[in-house]
């Protein structure tokens, strides 16, 4: 068994504790006790369920958002149009990079962001500088 002194703790000066094993606090059981009080605790104050006693607010009407630019409809008129576009033109239009024009181009067909009825077709044409794309009825 130990002794120790408290101090400053406004009670008695010298206070023997009994630090043995047996003495020593299992805290899961502290910690359910606990628990029990604050529920008893809770249900004589009334502290239980105080969702349905507030009153609901009114939501706030969102204003109106206009539909965004989907670049993809944009990409499909350029590429319905007679002559068609090249990957340059359709990355210089949007801003992209040409690897990523390519994959926006590729990735129509199965998107189905064209007619139905027509295809996807692309030839090389040198005096244009590369391949030009170009949605066609089949």
């Amino acid at each position: 068994m130990m002794h120790f002194k408290i101090v400053g703790g406004g009670g008695e000066a010298d206070e023997a504790r009994d630090t043995s094993p047996d003495a020593v606090v299992d805290f899961g059981q502290a910690q359910e006790a606990v628990k029990g009080k604050r529920k008893a605790k809770a249900t004589k104050t009334g502290g239980g369920d105080t969702k349905a006693e507030k009153p609901k607010r009114a939501k706030k009407e969102k204003p109106v958002k206009e539909p965004r630019e989907n670049k993809t409809d944009a990409l499909a008129l350029m590429l319905l149009e007679a002559n068609g576009a090249t990957v340059a033109e359709v990355a210089k239009a949007f801003g992209w990079q040409p690897h990523t024009t390519r994959a926006a181009i590729s990735t129509l067909p199965k998107k189905k962001q064209f007619p139905e009825g027509h295809t996807l077709s692309s030839e090389k044409v040198e005096e244009r500088g590369g391949r030009v794309y170009r949605i066609v009825k089949v």
